[in-house]
């Protein structure tokens, strides 16, 4: 459903512009500033009742769960975007930036934990969000307007195990979110430089989070 509102095309303008994080090097991705041009509201009713099962489930196991050192970029968004995220579950709005065909498939389905991944799954088969736009857009590809479709997504992260290696083992976090000991991984390259590096990504490896 497109959202012709003006102060919701403002809300989501002042969320780009409030995670808008450039990364510490100048490589061949150079972000100057990213600009909304349509909204989109998407319900899922399916997905949407999944992720609720999913939450209350984090919640029974959880009750509580831990924060990283430094705060989410992109939590407290406007109030027009979500005013009820349970930051105690660690639940946040996230970007996912893909190509045109990928968000539509995304949208009329949902996520799915893929089999293979074109840019590499360096933190193993989960779906990949960031805190930022600009980490996103990286990923993105233009429709034949010139736009790039990044979505804006609820997550729950849950209980998050952080690294900062460069070259983790892929696997290993797989199999230690699916065993319970964290819900996701935070993968912190901030201090790397290149392989998609600058900024910290998120992993998630149930499609319901």
């Amino acid at each position: 459903e497109k959202i012709d509102s003006s102060s919701m095309l403002q809300a989501m303008q002042q969320f780009l512009d409030n995670t808008f994080r450039d990364r510490h090097y100048k490589g061949q991705f150079q972000p100057q500033r990213l600009k909304c041009m349509e909204v989109y509201k998407v319900n899922n009713i399916g997905a949407t009742a999944d992720y609720q099962e999913y939450k209350a489930s984090l919640r029974d196991r959880r009750g509580r769960c831990g924060k990283l050192r430094d705060a989410i970029i992109s939590h407290n968004p406007p109030s027009a975007l979500a005013s009820d995220l349970d930051e105690s579950l660690n639940e946040y709005l996230m970007f996912h930036g893909t190509n045109p065909q990928a968000a539509k498939s995304i949208i009329e389905t949902d996520f799915r934990i893929p089999k293979s991944n074109t840019h590499g799954a360096v933190y193993g088969p989960g779906i990949y969000v960031a805190e930022t736009n600009t980490k996103s857009h990286m990923y993105c590809a233009p429709n034949d307007r010139g736009w790039v479709p990044i979505l804006v997504v609820r997550t729950l992260l849950g209980e998050i195990h952080n690294t900062v290696d460069e070259n983790p083992n892929g696997s290993a976090l797989e199999r230690g979110a699916n065993n319970g000991d964290y819900d996701s991984v935070c993968g912190d390259r901030r201090n790397l430089r290149y392989n998609f590096s600058g900024w910290r990504e998120f992993i998630v490896y149930n499609h319901a989070a």
